[in-house]
């Protein structure tokens, strides 16, 4: 996570001047009085301290020491300077003493920058990705941790989750309800589906998708349908809207009509009225118009057939208004 920045503003540029009697150093340390550029009462008042580091074991023995102490954190730049502008060993300076040290008083002038500091804290990360719990679900599926039920289809077996199938279908919830064999073994068959169509069934089960879905929309509609998965059947109606043709209207009108699709059946019936010609002209149509016994054709015969007459009844109706 990213930490939060500074806004620097600066305020003011205050100049300090501390002097002290070299008689005070035999003490040691020395503090001069709290200053403050007034700018921020309270906010920016600091000290100066002096230490000469006389203890002979001290590894800074050699040198003098001179701290900021503050009350609140600035930015500052500290430099104790000779007239040469190079920092020194305190032999030298008190070899310089009297060329330093006019009249035996110490001065040390100090340059403070304040400035009114702001910190600016970035929002907090938002929360999870909205598809975390779809993608938790999802590895369920993959690796079948925590199944509590296998589904039996042309011989093979699925490792599935119980409360996801009661929660998914209505159809599942009774099955379970009323199998024996579940009850005694966790074991459920299910007849009269392919294997690789219930494979699709149950991964839209966990994941709310399908691969392949244009693939296998025919077969799969009648699975969701059969299982009462309505989010899967509207799915599957729209990708079978979207790859009409004139070569598998009828056939998409007949599935429609089985599995009580009524909106894609209207759909299908629209796009037949509209391209009559191809449809008519097609291997399909031709095919089934043979046969005389699939109800898609009759379907389709019966709406252009009321649709005539509905035209007809108009056109006597308009007839007579005329005469």
């Amino acid at each position: 996570m990213d930490r939060g920045y500074v806004d620097n503003k600066e305020v003011q540029n205050l100049n300090y001047e501390w002097k002290s009697d070299s008689e005070d150093f035999h003490f040691g340390a020395l503090l001069s009085d709290e200053f403050s550029s007034g700018v921020v009462p309270n906010k920016n008042t600091w000290q100066l301290n002096l230490h000469l580091n006389n203890h002979e074991s001290s590894e800074s023995n050699k040198w003098m020491s001179l701290f900021l102490k503050l009350t609140v954190p600035v930015i500052r730049k500290l430099v104790l300077e000779t007239v040469k502008r190079n920092l020194s060993k305190k032999n030298k300076l008190w070899d310089q003493k009297d060329e330093l040290l006019i009249n035996d008083i110490l001065t040390v002038g100090l340059q403070v920058l304040v400035y009114d500091i702001s910190v600016t804290l970035p929002s907090l990360p938002p929360k999870i990705e909205k598809n975390q719990l779809a993608n938790d679900i999802q590895k369920l599926y993959c690796i079948g941790e925590g199944s509590d039920i296998v589904i039996k289809v042309e011989g093979r077996e699925f490792k599935a989750h119980k409360v996801l199938l009661l929660a998914r279908s209505s159809v599942f919830s009774v099955m379970l309800a009323q199998d024996n064999t579940f009850r005694q073994t966790s074991e459920i068959l299910v007849p009269n589906v392919k294997a690789d169509i219930f494979e699709k069934l149950l991964e839209f089960i966990y994941t709310d998708q399908v691969r392949e879905l244009d693939e296998f929309a025919e077969n799969l509609l009648e699975v969701a349908q059969k299982f009462q998965v309505k989010e899967l059947k509207h799915i599957c109606e729209v990708s079978l809207s979207q790859f009409l043709s004139a070569e598998n209207a009828l056939r998409t009108l007949t599935l429609a009509k089985r599995r009580n699709s009524q909106k894609l059946a209207d759909y299908v019936i629209n796009f037949i009225t509209v391209n009559a010609t191809e449809v008519f002209n097609s291997n399909e149509y031709k095919q089934w118009e043979k046969e005389k016994l699939n109800p898609g054709l009759f379907i389709f015969q019966n709406s252009i057939s009321k649709d005539k007459q509905s035209s007809k009844a108009e056109a006597k109706e308009k007839t007579s208004r005329l005469e």
